[in-house]
Formats: structure tokens, sequence, C-alpha cells
């Protein structure tokens, strides 16, 4: 996907351990006050953790996360490259079941997402719109003459 001169892209290699899971988010985060984003971050750091926890569970390989904030259309993309042969699917599991229910959530959050294949791999992205911080109201101006 082209992106516009102004697009900013980050980069972090993980190994699948739990800990990744708590240092993507982490590297969001920073991302988005880097970027003075505020609005759209609670649920990003829900989708790339989901999506980190699949590489995790199932694919036990190191992954690239991938941020990429594109101001002009206040889209966050976020990738997550794994290389597992795997693809993953959204399933239904039982109600009980603890599990499975990642990609459901992605799928009903994130504006879009797909799966990437690769020679070596895959990468699951999403896309979610996000703002940037509201300015601070400006202090009231006296009347004159107070």
């Amino acid at each position: 996907m082209p992106w516009a001169a102004s697009t900013d892209v980050r980069w972090l290699l993980l190994p699948s351990v739990p800990e990744s899971s708590g240092v993507c988010r982490e590297f969001v985060r920073s991302a988005f006050e880097q970027w003075g984003l505020e609005h759209g971050l609670d649920d990003t750091l829900l989708l790339v953790s989901e999506l980190c926890s699949n590489v995790i569970r199932h694919a036990g390989t190191p992954m690239v996360v991938g941020v990429v904030w594109e101001p002009t259309a206040h889209l966050v993309h976020v990738g997550v490259r794994d290389d597992s042969s795997g693809m993953p699917s959204v399933r239904t599991p039982g109600e009980l079941a603890q599990s499975g229910r990642g990609l459901r959530i992605v799928d009903a959050v994130a504006q879009r997402w797909g799966v990437q294949p690769l020679p070596a791999g895959k990468i699951v992205w999403f896309e979610l719109r996000v703002g940037a911080r509201r300015p601070a109201d400006p202090a009231p101006v006296p009347a004159p003459g107070r």
C-alpha cells in the first residue's frame, strides 16, 4: 500500500514469549504519544495485543510489529508479521471457551483487517481511524477594565 510522504512508520522485532505482548503495547503507546494521538489508543492496544498473543500462542516464531500513522487519512495501520505458514481464521468458540475470540474482536473493532501471505510466513494487519489530542481550552481573557 503506498503511503503519503508524511506517513510515519515504526518497526519492532520481538521474540515469541508472553512478555512480548506488554512490550508491544508499550511500543504502540509510545508511538501514539510521539504522534500526538489520543483517540483510538485503547482500541489499537487491544487489537495489537490480540495479534501478538496469536503469534505467541499459534506461530511460536519471532514477530515484527509495524505501526504506521497516516495523518492525511487519520488512520493507524498495524501489522504483525510471523514466520508461520498457518493462516488465521475467525472462529466461533463455545460460550465457556477461554480463548478463540481474538480475530472476532479485531473484526468487530477495526475499520479493516486482513492477512497478507508471504513466501515465508504472513502479516496480519488492521486499520483504525484515530484522532489527535484536542488542544487545551485557552485561558479566559478578562474583560477590559476589570
